[in-house]
């Protein structure tokens, strides 16, 4: 393939040499799939759950793309990002791509290079001056990493000048496809040529199965906390947290409100390697202190502003267990590789779905060598439970949520699970007070819930029978037999009231059918409540208008009764009725 001639899948599908990762079936089917829907659009998005290997997929599409296919561009918008695309890639390759991101400044052409990839960070190439320095023809092949990010403006400037190509190739990258702004990534991407999400990841052998806990603080209260942009505002979540002002009572709730996340936190986590989300840097480097405080217990705090080097000590540190906990402010979010790493602490309550299955993510991934050499998925379940690390322990510390949907693990796991589904598991988890398997509460919710809808409908059918019989019986009367008893059905007589009953009942104005073929509690029933009818509804008892109520008899004849019947109940009523027409 020339650099600028039309693109050929059937010349890139067979490299010649192969790369260093040794792919898994799914991801050489996710590479072939890629590559497959390029013959169709221009633009295309791979969607794989963190743990998956979204980086050693694309660095095998970037292997696959020959030197003589033109360049790649591969954009990021984080630095741990770029590092990994570099690292990963070329390991992959055997070439170590170009970077173009701060100082760092890429060969601007593909001329003399040995490799034909360029990393750059979306943040330099949106300026103008850095992207014209590279010739956007020489460019046919644009992978973007973390891309539910690619609608925003940024991103767009930097797409648009490098697919100038006639013959342009885009490839989206991503785990959470769902924006929080609802804005989808069809503009971008036209198609999703393969997809596999957590859940998959998990039934089929590739991650660790998640076990939830919810650690209720009873003072915790969302209610209150304002939405910005899909998620909680971060200073009301901040101060709901117990993060506030500085007054002394404030300080001593945001002490309080830290023990309350850090003693759950040691004890859950059981000396296992544990990432601590926290809400803002504030909340980060307190929280921090805080679980220091805890015998046994090393923590550090990484933020944005954290030294490089500190930084990638710290990382070395808890991937090599040396130190047990990392508390940090997005910094883990994206780009962050800890197979140990076995308890998430959501210390940072979100309304999210993306960033919580983020946030999840960094846990689910297995041990190295745990299921690369076992082909079956039944067998890799087994060996991921016999492993070291047979789970993620995800801790959700929850209150008063309000109006708010807080997002769980149930949410991530539940995409082909109804709302009230998801409700009914969470719920069951949270009233269980102890850790819960997530996939199994959603299999109980819904068993439980189809029983119930089962009892409901068997139910319906026993009442519509009910009703059916009812109907039926009042077409079989013996006029011969006792009027209480007169209603035959199929040869059996049903019924009961006493004639007392009957008698009265027909004195009340009931109609003689429905009279006799009530039962003796039916029959009560009915007397009771005609006869607690009061004023203008009171029922005639005695002579020619028996049974009719007050407000219905002729004005004639209640003027006539008024001063000619001697009846005190009767009177009384009747006195109502002419004293307070309205009722």
């Amino acid at each position: 393939m020339s650099q600028l001639g039309l693109f050929d899948p059937a010349h890139v599908e067979t490299p010649s040499v192969s790369g260093a990762f040794r792919l898994r079936p799914y991801q050489q089917e996710a590479v072939d799939a890629i590559f497959d829907e390029w013959t169709r659009s221009p633009s295309t998005l791979l969607v794989m759950a963190t743990g998956l290997g979204k980086t050693v997929i694309f660095s095998e599409v970037v292997r696959r793309w020959e030197q003589g296919a033109g360049r790649v561009l591969i954009l990021a918008h984080r630095k741990e990002l770029v590092d990994q695309a570099r690292d990963k890639t070329g390991l992959h390759t055997g070439s170590v791509p170009n970077v173009e991101m701060g100082d760092r400044r890429a060969n601007r052409h593909g001329l003399m290079v040995k490799s034909n990839a360029v990393i750059g960070s979306v943040q330099t190439l949106a300026r103008k001056a850095r992207r014209e320095r590279f010739d956007p023809a020489e460019f046919n092949c644009i992978v973007v990493d973390e891309a539910h990010h690619a609608p925003s403006k940024s991103y767009q400037k930097v797409i648009e000048y490098f697919s100038q190509g006639s013959d342009t190739k885009v490839l989206g990258v991503t785990a959470t496809p769902n924006r929080h702004d609802k804005r989808g990534l069809g503009a971008t991407f036209g198609t999703v040529a393969y997809q596999m999400d957590i859940q998959q990841g998990i039934s089929e052998g590739w991650l660790v199965d998640i076990e939830q806990r919810y650690v209720v603080i009873e003072s915790l209260d969302f209610s209150k906390v304002r939405t910005k942009a899909g998620d909680f505002n971060e200073q009301d979540l901040a101060a709901a947290m117990g993060m506030g002002a500085g007054e002394l009572h404030l300080l001593q709730k945001q002490e309080k409100m830290l023990h309350a996340i850090a003693d759950p936190t040691v004890k859950e986590a059981d000396g296992r390697p544990t990432l601590v989300f926290a809400v803002n840097k504030h909340h980060a480097r307190r929280l921090t202190d805080v679980l220091n405080r805890h015998d046994g217990v090393t923590a550090q705090c990484i933020l944005s502003e954290t030294r490089d080097d500190d930084r990638k000590r710290a990382v070395r540190d808890f991937q090599h267990g040396r130190l047990q906990m990392l508390v940090g402010v997005g910094v883990f979010t994206e780009g962050f590789d800890a197979p140990a790493c076995s308890v998430i602490a959501m210390a940072r309550p979100t309304k999210s779905l993306a960033l919580y299955c983020q946030c999840i993510g960094r846990g689910t991934r297995t041990l190295a060598g745990v299921v690369e050499s076992v082909p079956r998925a039944g067998d890799r379940v087994r060996a991921i439970s016999e492993s070291a690390k047979p789970k993620v322990t995800v801790l959700d510390f929850v209150g008063n949520s309000g109006r708010h949907k807080l997002v769980s693990s149930a949410n991530v796991l539940g995409s082909s699970y109804s709302d009230e589904e998801i409700a009914e598991a969470v719920k069951t988890m949270k009233d269980k007070k102890k850790p819960s398997n997530t996939a199994e509460s959603l299999d109980e919710a819904r068993a439980r819930l189809e029983k119930l809808a089962e009892e409901r409908r068997s139910e319906r059918a026993r009442r519509a029978r009910i009703r059916a019989t009812a109907r039926y019986s009042r077409e079989w009367v013996d006029p011969f037999g006792d009027q209480s008893r007169a209603i035959r059905h199929m040869g059996q007589l049903v019924g009961g009231a006493s004639d007392k009953q009957v008698a009265y009942m027909l004195d009340l104005g009931v109609d003689r059918q429905l009279a006799i073929q009530c039962s003796k509690a039916q029959a009560g029933a009915i007397i009771s409540k005609l006869k607690a009818q009061s004023g203008s509804d009171f029922v005639m008892r005695f002579g020619k208008y028996r049974g009719m109520k007050i407000k219905d008899m002729p004005t004639q004849y209640l003027e006539w009764a008024q001063n000619s019947i001697d009846n005190e109940e009767f009177q009384h009523h009747l006195g109502i009725h002419s004293g307070s027409p309205d009722q």
